[in-house]
């Protein structure tokens, strides 16, 4: 038990060090990771895709607490589908074998109700097996702002919630009414309950019902709907709404921003996070040489930057995104390390045979191959040799009619719904800046080698330890001995580095008072 209290004091004395030291360098914590607005269609069936067993129970993880009504819509799929087939695992006795976790080795096709969806959650292997699966979705990143934001609504509270929903992400579900939005005849339009889609199907999905239909103004599912139509979470869950929505930056004297959502529904209350009067401020990556003066002039300044002033020393501005182009043109692709500390929006994977090398710049291909645009995929390998995608393009968050801008902001999180799923995305990813940041394997290296070789390690001895645990690799001088798996990080060919090194097996050093 000692033993395991000093491991964990010591693993927790190594992250806190190192937090204090690397800092974020004006990044943020999603940097690197794809945006959700680019999941690729029916990502849920493309090679890697991840599905959790379930059991007999459909419940997933986030699931509503509770469905008003009858039994929720679940879906099912058909025994002559490829992922069913997959998902069943059958033995020799024709018996479903299902497998606790299952990754997709090769992309497959979609077969009946899987080619009509955006998205997949809960699912069973087909009906009446009684086997039930969750896909688990990569992880991915949305923007804090965005430009063409549309109001959705939920029923919780007294008057209901809205605020704004990112049409390009599956942010809300479908409920469509008859007459211009405002008929109390409301329709909804799901494959399954609690379906979330982006605002484009979601109208596409009104039209379909009847010309006369569309989006509601006030998108509010009542009790008896529930009651009537197939059970639903009548109150947790939002929806798309006909009205339009507007996002605006809230600024303090140190440079934080919060963020205000601005729904035009007028009979809702606005989530309490994104409200005028919010405190959640956060650090940003301010686009000036001087952010100092820019902000100074801004807050001393707010109408001259058509902006109104908030609470205190706060300035409230509209915002407009700007995407453009990181690169246009090969000249200015210096290095791998440039790209990535630039070009900070991830790219899902893609097949590496595509990539052709960028002559004269080590460890960087591209795709397409022809002249840079926001199209252009990096494939980048860093010096840890970890393998990297990149979009070549770049978000800015501009305020009001000011020079002031930012680097857009990413979050796991969906405001729309919180998810235990994006918790533990966020948190690993922390852990991964942590984790292969320059500075983690030197300072590995000396507190390893003060513990298990000698209290005073040379220069020399700390740079061997610190070239095993970005390699993997060890091999021993003398004996040629190869020790480690070739992967970052490796503590078999850290400790060897550390235990066969001449420093530490010299008995001359015994007698250093140093030691």
């Amino acid at each position: 038990m000692q033993t395991l209290t000093s491991l964990r004091n010591f693993v927790s004395l190594c992250f806190l060090s190192v937090c204090k030291q690397l800092g974020m360098n004006n990044r943020y914590v999603g940097d690197g990771f794809p945006l959700c607005k680019d999941l690729p269609e029916k990502i849920f069936l493309k090679k890697g895709a991840i599905f959790r067993f379930l059991g007999s129970s459909p419940k997933q993880i986030d699931e509503a607490n509770e469905w008003k009504g009858s039994d929720p819509v679940r879906i099912s799929l058909s025994k002559s589908s490829v992922l069913s087939s997959k998902l069943c695992n059958k033995s020799d006795s024709e018996r479903c074998e299902p497998m606790m976790k299952l990754v997709l080795d090769s992309d497959i096709e979609c077969y009946g109700v899987e080619c009509t969806l955006q998205e997949l959650r809960s699912f069973e292997v087909w009906e009446g097996s009684n086997i039930w699966y969750e896909y688990v979705r990569p992880p991915c990143v949305s923007h804090a702002f965005y430009n063409g934001a549309q109001s959705i609504r939920k029923r919780n509270g007294m008057n209901g919630q809205a605020i704004c929903g990112d049409p390009t992400t599956n942010s809300a579900s479908t409920v469509c009414c008859k007459g211009n939005g405002k008929g109390r005849n409301k329709l909804r339009q799901e494959t399954f309950s609690g379906e979330r889609v982006t605002l484009d199907l979601a109208r596409q999905r009104c039209s379909s019902v009847d010309t006369t239909y569309e989006l509601c103004e006030n998108p509010v599912i009542a009790k008896f709907d529930c009651l009537e139509n197939h059970g639903c979470d009548h109150v947790g869950l939002f929806y798309w709404s006909s009205f339009g929505c507007s996002i605006s930056a809230k600024i303090n004297r140190e440079g934080k921003v919060a963020v205000i959502h601005n729904p035009e529904i007028t009979n809702a209350d606005t989530y309490r996070m994104v409200t005028r009067d919010t405190e959640m401020f956060f650090r940003v990556d301010w686009l000036s040489a001087d952010p100092d003066s820019l902000l100074e002039g801004l807050i001393s300044d707010c109408a001259g930057s058509g902006c109104t002033n908030g609470d205190g020393d706060t300035c409230i501005c509209p915002t407009s995104v700007v995407e453009t182009p990181v690169f246009f043109n090969r000249e200015q692709l210096l290095s791998a390390e440039n790209i990535l500390s630039v070009a900070t929006i991830g790219s899902f994977q893609h097949v590496e045979e595509n990539f052709q090398p960028v002559n004269g710049v080590i460890g960087v291909s591209i795709y397409p191959h022809d002249v840079l645009t926001k199209d252009t995929v990096f494939k980048v390998v860093d010096n840890n040799g970890q393998v990297h995608f990149r979009k070549n393009v770049k978000s800015d968050v501009r305020l009001g009619s000011s020079q002031a801008k930012f680097r857009n902001p990413v979050t796991f999180f969906s405001l729309s719904e919180p998810s235990t799923r994006d918790a533990v995305y966020e948190i690993d990813a922390a852990l991964r800046q942590i984790f292969f940041h320059k500075n983690m394997a030197p300072f590995i290296a000396v507190r390893l080698a003060q513990r298990f070789g000698i209290s005073n390690p040379s220069p020399r001895y700390v740079k061997s330890i610190t070239k095993a645990f970005r390699n993997g690799i060890y091999v021993h001088s003398s004996a040629g001995m190869a020790f480690g798996s070739g992967q970052y990080g490796c503590l078999e060919a850290t400790i060897a580095a550390i235990l066969l090194d001449k420093e530490t097996l010299d008995p001359i050093l015994d007698a250093d008072p140093m030691q």
